[in-house]
């Protein structure tokens, strides 16, 4: 356990680990986790993918089995040697808060107790948008920020802009 997260009952695993899993070149090899923490946030997996010369990739892995916390990717090995892999996890802010505000604006919460939560998601949309490292639709991301904002539209119309 690092952190919060908690990673566990990776897959596949082989007499507890003891010998390692086999594939024949271009199987499809299902890798699963069970990835967890405490809290409400939504969580974010992926497996980082390690080929006999060295290459890396990545996959994200999907939430396979939700009220088990289950995580799953399928990689394909494409030559022969030894593979390895590993999963990440790790807090999603973006999918935390449209989670949160789904489940508010079908409950019909009013616009002016959602006013803080829509001026969160505008600042996660702006910092997205300024991110150095990162080739997004700026425009787009503020435009969309924006709307958020604009206290003459009604929550639902709102949160559809994102």
């Amino acid at each position: 356990m690092v952190g919060r997260i908690v990673v566990e009952d990776v897959r596949p695993v082989v007499s507890d680990g003891r010998h390692p899993a086999r594939a024949v070149v271009g199987e499809h090899l299902p890798v699963t986790a069970t990835v967890w923490r405490e809290g409400h946030d939504v969580i974010a997996a992926r497996v980082l993918w390690q080929r006999p010369d060295g290459g890396r990739a990545t996959h994200a892995m999907a939430l396979a089995e939700p009220g088990l916390d289950r995580f799953a990717a399928v990689v394909v090995p494409d030559s022969v040697g030894w593979w390895s892999f590993r999963i990440e996890a790790w807090s999603d802010p973006w999918a935390t808060w449209r989670q949160k505000m789904t489940t508010n604006v079908a409950a019909c919460v009013c616009a002016k107790e959602l006013a803080n939560d829509f001026e969160e998601g505008a600042r996660l949309l702006e910092r997205v948008a300024y991110r150095p490292d990162r080739r997004v639709d700026r425009e787009l991301l503020l435009d969309t920020a924006a709307r958020l904002r604009d206290a003459y539209l009604l929550p639902r119309e709102r949160l559809a802009a994102v």
